[in-house]
């Protein structure tokens, strides 16, 4: 088995998935596509713990981020298989135009004819 870093900049391609260990560990996976106009990469993380809590809790399909964590590999037979562990992620650029609240547009008041000043 090896273990190296990955560093990793893009878009979640679909909501964060939840579920539990046995032990009642939060685990959150999801996908981020990243690349330019010629070839789009897809690749599948994992994350653990209060990272995950967070994840699951503030991001969503859509969500520019960037990740780093641990890539572990592991042979079986003939293949190997490739774990992205998250350790850290944190928010890039702004949010996608269709998450925008309501909250976060100004909408003036119209039945206010006249103003207090």
């Amino acid at each position: 088995m090896g273990i190296a870093k990955f560093e990793i900049i893009g878009r979640l391609t679909r909501d964060p998935e939840e579920k539990k260990t046995q032990a009642g560990l939060t685990v959150a996976r999801f996908s981020l596509a990243e690349g330019d106009r010629d070839k789009t990469y897809f690749w599948n993380l994992v994350s653990f713990g209060k990272t995950a809590e967070f994840i699951l809790k503030w991001m969503k399909k859509g969500t520019e981020v960037r990740a780093y964590g641990d890539m572990r590999n592991e042979k079986k037979e003939d293949k190997t298989y490739y774990d992205f562990i998250v350790d850290e992620i944190t928010f890039v650029g702004s949010k996608p135009k269709e998450e925008k609240k309501e909250e976060e547009v100004f909408i003036p008041d119209e039945s206010d004819e006249e103003m207090p000043f």
